[in-house]
């Protein structure tokens, strides 16, 4: 009976450790080109979720900038979000 408790218990370690592993992991982001700047966006760039899509960003600052006008920048980018469109 003591095996088969300390054998839960190290089961029950294992999956909570995967569970936070998962939550620490970034975001893939959804979109190839940075909606500010046009960009490329790299996988383990800074992300923001916003309508159930990660958005990443070229450079640092470019994510801040998202946060206050989401929908204005989202207009810069194709309907696939590859391509950089720019819109005023």
């Amino acid at each position: 009976m003591l095996k088969v408790k300390k054998l839960l218990r190290k089961k029950k370690k294992e999956k909570i450790i995967q569970i936070e592993q998962k939550l620490e992991a970034p975001a893939k982001p959804w979109n190839k080109v940075c909606p500010i700047r046009g960009g490329k966006v790299k996988d383990d760039s800074v992300t923001i979720e916003y309508n159930g899509k990660d958005y990443g960003f070229c450079c640092p600052g470019c994510d801040s900038k998202f946060k206050i006008d989401p929908k204005k920048y989202l207009n810069n980018l194709s309907k696939d979000s590859k391509e950089f469109i720019e819109k005023k």
